[in-house]
């Protein structure tokens, strides 16, 4: 076979891939431009100054720590509504891209591309990424530990492949503190398929789990220490916090918008 047969019959296949990266390429631009568009039309409001105050004074409320740590050190570079939401719009764009590779591995290329475009064009993942809030870094802590789960399964288990999973599941936990369940859900689905065989002892305490999870916050005693544990860590010092109760045994501490800088407020 002559070199210009040979290079005939190689180029179909590198068309096609060139073809499947500027597809994956798209739709990963346009996750970035749906969520880039009119980010800052409307003004700071509700529980955005509270993430800027805990930003401002680390510590207020160690709920998502992490997001509170970067956006420290982001609010000092700008305060437009432009520059404060943008890490929002960067998770939430990078997480298209890790659901695209999440369906790569379970289904093939053409279910990645669905997953990516189902998270690029969805309402509720562009919503939250144009907010100063967590939940667009919890969702992409989310899509990052399962990622690592499905590639620690599919691969050789190598100290590699457990400290991506160890990361990802410590930055899902302190993304919010729902990441608890989370690393648990996709963690016992992990334990099982790594199982050689299904013993009665590890589906015991795979479903033993959430049963103590759920169950110790039902005894009162639990429930005083845990109410302890959320005054000294996660309220507000200022004394101008109040408290709303979201759930029996969850209280989430609401900043008003007057506990905010002044700089940080939108309204004249």
């Amino acid at each position: 076979m002559t070199n210009s047969e040979l290079i005939s019959a190689k180029a179909p296949a590198i068309s096609v891939d060139v073809r499947r990266q500027a597809i994956v390429l798209s739709v990963v631009a346009l996750a970035a431009a749906l969520r880039i568009y009119a980010i800052s039309s409307y003004p700071l409001a509700g529980d955005e100054y509270s993430s800027l105050a805990e930003a401002n004074k680390v510590g207020l409320n160690w709920n998502s720590i992490i997001y509170s740590g970067l956006m420290h050190f982001w609010i000092r570079l700008g305060s437009g509504e432009l520059w404060l939401r943008l890490p929002s719009a960067i998770f939430g764009t990078a997480t298209v891209a890790i659901l695209f590779r999440v369906g790569e591995k379970l289904g093939g290329w053409r279910t990645g591309v669905v997953a990516a475009l189902l998270a690029a064009t969805s309402p509720f993942s562009i919503y939250h990424s144009q907010e100063v809030r967590f939940y667009s870094l919890f969702i992409f802590a989310s899509a990052a530990f399962m990622l690592a789960t499905i590639h620690y399964v599919e691969s050789p288990r190598t100290q590699r492949t457990r400290v991506a999973v160890l990361l990802t599941g410590l930055v899902l936990v302190f993304s919010h503190f729902l990441g608890v369940f989370a690393v648990y859900a996709q963690g016992a689905a992990t334990f099982l398929a790594v199982g050689s065989r299904r013993s009665v002892r590890r589906m015991i305490f795979i479903l033993g789990v959430p049963v103590v999870l759920f169950g110790l916050p039902l005894i009162p005693q639990v429930q005083h220490m845990l109410w302890d544990l959320h005054r000294v860590h996660f309220n507000n010092q200022s004394g101008k916090a109040g408290f709303c109760r979201v759930h029996l045994h969850i209280w989430i501490p609401c900043v008003s918008a007057s506990s905010c800088p002044r700089h940080w407020r939108s309204d004249p």
